[in-house]
């Protein structure tokens, strides 16, 4: 019935409404067509024999975090206390399973986790002649940091024995956000193509780079999830990691970075490319917001786990200037007819320094790729 009623109104539009709509689909398909190779040397760059793709990825991902802090305290029994302390955040390898259609490189595509994280991954990337675009955002929880110690010393004498480092399990688990922004200009786009190797929506038929400038942001917050109305005794592990944070149950850190670098198609075989891209980050905005709860002993100073409790100290921000951050990407794409077999890698680095506190994070992905053109 609906198959009939749709042929029906079909055929009783007018012929100059259905001419129109022929030449806004043509408009389209052949800008669809040219938009990847308009302007460039087909020495260099030509397009896929066929026009439509669909692509099974398989993708893999992880970020770590350190958190590296000072911290000096005067304790009425022992004295003058100082010790260095790190925590390190590392969770198991995320992987995903997807799929992808599109035409020319204009599509859309749908990835299923499979490793059960409990948290979020999303991923955009967009890639044309002249910019490209990447966009990686992490959201979840955790709850089995592992902290570590150096250079404690009670008024001045080592503790060797307290020195190494230990996994805790805390009953609140931690929350962590990551967002990474990270685009990218090409000036070699006459010789140069992107996509040849990170979508396949091009053919790099021979080698070329090209020399590229890129802005980039970086945003993580890190959350304890502590109770300051609870008393130290409530929860040992999870106040013990706040300890060992300089006193800080949450931080906010925001950077934004200009760099330049260079990107290049090796292709070494009628059918292959293989891309490799560096470019260093200098980060001009380096901005670390945190909070504080300090720890109030109501015991007239003297050590007793039982009357240690909490107090808010508020929010601070602090500025820990130019440094230098790097982001890196590689690819291997093979094509076999009207099939290709592709292997990208891409990983950031971001490192700021402030006053309390170092924070180091690096996140790397790997995705492996099947993909017929049709």
């Amino acid at each position: 019935m609906f198959k009939h009623f749709l042929i029906f109104v079909l055929l009783a539009l007018p012929v100059s409404t259905v001419s129109a709509q022929k030449k806004f689909k043509d408009k389209v398909v052949a800008y669809m067509d040219s938009s990847n190779v308009k302007g460039t040397d087909p020495e260099y760059i030509g397009l896929p024999r066929r026009p439509w793709a669909v692509t099974l990825n398989s993708t893999f991902e992880q970020l770590r975090l350190t958190m590296q802090s000072d911290v000096h305290q005067f304790d009425a029994d022992y004295g003058d206390i100082s010790f260095d302390t790190y925590m390190k955040i590392k969770p198991r390898v995320a992987s995903s399973l997807g799929l992808w259609v599109g035409y020319r490189g204009f599509g859309f595509g749908y990835g299923l986790s499979l490793s059960g994280n409990n948290g979020m991954n999303l991923a955009v990337n967009m890639v044309t002649p002249s910019y490209g675009l990447n966009v990686r955002y992490n959201r979840f929880h955790y709850n089995n940091p592992v902290f570590g110690l150096n250079n404690f010393y009670i008024n001045g004498v080592t503790m060797d024995d307290v020195l190494g480092e230990r996994e805790m399990t805390f009953n609140n688990s931690m929350k962590i956000t990551s967002l990474v922004v990270d685009g990218f200009w090409i000036f070699n786009k006459r010789k140069f193509s992107y996509s040849a190797a990170y979508d396949q929506s091009t053919r790099q038929v021979r080698s070329a780079g090209s020399f590229i400038a890129g802005l980039m942001f970086y945003y993580q917050k890190y959350d304890l999830r502590l109770d300051p109305s609870a008393g130290w005794y409530s929860d040992v592990n999870d106040n013990f990691g706040f300890l060992l944070s300089n006193d800080i149950d949450k931080f906010k850190v925001y950077q934004g970075s200009i760099g330049a670098g260079y990107t290049y198609n090796w292709v070494p075989g009628r059918n292959w490319v293989i891309n490799l891209t560096a470019m260093p980050m200098l980060t001009i905005v380096n901005k670390l917001v945190f909070h504080q709860v300090e720890l109030v002993n109501t015991n007239d100073g003297h050590f007793d786990i039982e009357d240690i409790k909490f107090a808010d100290k508020g929010n601070k921000v602090d500025n820990g200037g130019v440094r230098l951050n790097l982001d890196l990407q590689m690819a291997a794409v093979y094509w076999h007819k009207d099939w290709f077999f592709k292997v990208t890698g891409q990983a950031h680095h971001f490192r700021g320094t402030y006053d309390l506190i170092t924070t180091k994070y690096f996140d790397w992905n790997a995705k492996a790729s099947v993909g017929y053109t049709f």
